[in-house]
């Protein structure tokens, strides 16, 4: 009762609030002209938008909880209204980003990319114009997955391109139909580079203008033209040493192309960059014209940065959609206009708040409007749609100087010793997914550029955390991302997650061989066996999966080595690059930030001391030996190699200080005690960056 009484009396405290705020006219004016155009009660993510007089057809993937799959969705709006929409495909699926154009006679083309027994391919279907849909076609057949694609209509030919890996890295490719039948695969990119989300756009001299970025040290934006069946060469829209991608298209009435994209720092996902994958994003403008590229006034930097820019003509003028951060992980779609003397005041649109990946589409209208969607939400994706009044004033033009295209970068070496190849990965990485990870990670896109380009890796593990999957919409997109972008013997996506707990738990990152899984719960609150490490074990013993401890002797996320499974756990993370190395008490500290608690027993090194045979960066070896053990090193560093350190039981047995790229030499232990002993190698750089070797165990 006591509690009851204070809580009343406390209530009764509180000032009166007073009424409610007045309604405010224009906050409903502007939340009645934006429209759900899917129903919520699936995710509906990822929307393509074409019109023809005054027809506008939108498509998109729409992921159901309860089937653990998907479909593509389709309807049409003419005259202010939406018609019901219509499902394109015929059985649920493993479906990505779609495309859609419509022909001058009213046919409305989707195309799909679907995994099919373990293949990305792009398959096809059409609404013909008495209402009917056609037999579903498959248009690629290749091992290597296709995804992406776009489509345009120039007169009576549709061009089709799209991003695949058919050699060892990314290129854009496209395919023409006309007179009822689809032409060959040709390449529109042809250099070594990475070249990534191709944007098309047709004008009406019978041109198709393709758009994408390529990295060649950086990310550019690089355009061709194809007239008369013959592509132009690249034409470098923007080319700086900065990062420049994630570029739009469109056309208008007077054969003009403009594009928009994303600019950003220099270095982007080198070690030496600032803010991360996610650092700061501004806009570029440009316009093609007669085969020349002429610059955009571009906005004012916001004080947050602009991502996802979309330049649309509108009624004479144009009209400027993109998104601007909220916070770490969450954006809201702007839009502005030009007014004659320069760009008006961005406006927010309501519903908008979605997350980093997500982009904005647009159809112009005949009447010189333009029709937006873009897809939002935060517990459910919902695609939503504005009408923009037509735009009047033209915009200026500058000519550009023209850039020359760069060329690409050479291609990491491989590094091969007695059958053996040396591959790089990263198996903790994490994506806006997280809340952690959109401060620095990025979108899971944007890993998947960070691993193939900037970071030149082979494998892949994006490890966000268990506590961000029960929304299962986001394990499907990781797994999505990472079988859409797996090629055998050039690029390999890993199955995996996080688990956060606090010690002596601590935290690991969960690796699977296969797509299958459901991840096992984890939390804070000790006690519940079901989520201990013994519980994880228990999941994963026998299974196609391993578990990888990490921050080991981190605060309060320790790892106890009191909970160990050999089987489970055969790895471990000695060193973190957001934080430090985990080796041993007064390590060296490559980053000069080490958080470790000092007098913590949960180091690498006391893990080895108890027998945990653990590897670093690979599974160990197992190695028997009759005398005393030789060790063969060698050695190839990213800068002078200022020591390499033999280490045995805990304890330093050798080193060197070759003051050079690489070294080799031999170790042979002539005080082997005939007793079972672990021996690994510890490298030190000038530039103060390290690396390990996984300990080899030697039994007599």
């Amino acid at each position: 009762m006591l509690i009851l009484l204070l809580s009343l009396t406390l209530f009764a405290q509180r000032p009166d609030p007073g009424p409610s705020p007045r309604p405010n006219p224009d906050r409903d004016a502007a939340l009645a002209q934006v429209v759900a155009v899917t129903s919520g009660q699936r995710e509906d993510d990822h929307p393509a938008i074409a019109q023809r007089d005054g027809t506008v057809w939108m498509t998109w993937v729409s992921y159901s909880e309860a089937e653990h799959a998907g479909h593509i969705y389709a309807r049409s709006w003419k005259a202010n209204q939406w018609s019901q929409p219509v499902r394109v495909t015929q059985t649920a699926g493993d479906y990505h980003k779609p495309a859609l154009a419509i022909d001058r006679g009213g046919v409305v083309v989707v195309v799909w990319p679907a995994q099919v027994r373990g293949n990305w391919d792009l398959y096809a279907r059409r609404r013909l114009a008495s209402g009917g849909w056609s037999p579903v076609e498959r248009l690629t057949t290749d091992d290597a997955p296709d995804v992406l694609p776009q489509l345009a209509f120039s007169g009576a030919r549709m061009m089709l391109v799209w991003q695949s890996m058919r050699k060892a890295n990314h290129d854009i490719l496209y395919r023409v139909h006309e007179n009822g039948a689809w032409g060959p695969e040709g390449f529109v990119t042809e250099s070594a580079a990475g070249d990534w989300e191709p944007v098309i756009a047709a004008t009406g001299d019978g041109a198709f203008h393709v758009a994408w970025d390529s990295f060649r040290g950086d990310y550019d934006v690089l355009l061709r033209t194809w007239r008369n069946r013959q592509w132009s060469p690249e034409m470098a829209v923007a080319a700086s040493a900065k990062l420049e991608n994630h570029v739009s298209i469109s056309s208008d009435a007077q054969d003009r192309v403009w594009l928009a994209w994303e600019t950003g720092p220099e270095n982007w996902a080198a070690d030496s960059a600032e803010g991360g994958l996610r650092a700061r994003r501004e806009i570029g403008l440009a316009c093609l014209m007669d085969g020349k590229l002429y610059r955009v006034p571009a906005p004012e930097a916001g004080a947050r940065g602009w991502q996802a820019p979309l330049l649309a003509a509108s009624g004479g003028g144009v009209r400027l959609l993109a998104r601007q951060p909220l916070n770490n992980n969450w954006l809201t779609v702007q839009a502005t206009a030009w007014t004659g003397s320069g760009w008006g005041a961005w406006e927010t649109l309501p519903y908008s708040e979605g997350r980093v990946d997500q982009r904005i589409v647009a159809a112009p209208l005949s009447d010189g409007r333009i029709l937006a969607a873009y897809p939002a939400g935060s517990s459910h994706n919902v695609v939503y749609a504005k009408v923009f009044a037509a735009v009047k004033e033209p915009m200026p033009l500058t000519p550009m100087d023209a850039a020359r295209a760069k060329a690409a970068p050479p291609a990491p070496p491989k590094h091969r010793l007695q059958g053996y190849t040396l591959v790089w990965g990263d198996l903790h990485r994490h994506t806006d997914i997280s809340e952690d990870g959109g401060i620095l990670d990025g979108s899971l896109m944007d890993a998947m550029r960070y691993a193939l380009d900037a970071g030149g890796l082979d494998f892949l593990g994006i490890t966000d955390h268990t506590r961000y999957l029960p929304r299962r919409y986001n394990l499907y997109r990781i797994q999505q991302i990472n079988d859409a972008f797996y090629k055998p013997g050039a690029f390999a996506p890993l199955h995996a997650y996080e688990r956060s707990q606090y010690s002596p738990w601590g935290h690991r990152n969960v690796v699977h061989q296969e797509r299958d899984f459901t991840p096992v719960p984890a939390s804070y609150d000790l006690g519940d066996p079901g989520v201990s490490p013994w519980g994880l074990f228990d999941a994963l013993r026998g299974g196609k999966a391993m578990s990888i401890p990490h921050t080991s002797a981190w605060g309060n996320k320790q790892v106890s080595w009191d909970y160990f499974d050999p089987q489970v756990e055969r790895l471990v993370e000695i060193y973190q690059g957001l934080r430090s190395t985990y080796e041993y008490n007064g390590a060296p500290d490559p980053a000069g930030r080490a958080v470790y608690e000092k007098d913590s027993k949960n180091f690498v090194w006391d893990a080895l001391a108890r027998g945990r045979k653990l590897g670093f960066i690979a599974s160990s070896d197992h190695t028997t030996v009759q005398g005393a053990p030789e060790l063969n090193v060698a050695v190839t560093g990213t800068a002078e190699i200022a020591r390499v350190d033999v280490i045995k039981n805990g304890a330093f047995a050798y080193n060197v200080e070759p003051k050079s790229r690489s070294a080799k030499f031999v170790f042979r232990d002539q005080g082997f005690e005939g007793k079972e002993s672990y021996y690994y190698v510890r490298v030190i750089q000038t530039d103060q960056q390290m690396a390990w070797s996984s300990p080899i165990w030697v039994k007599p």
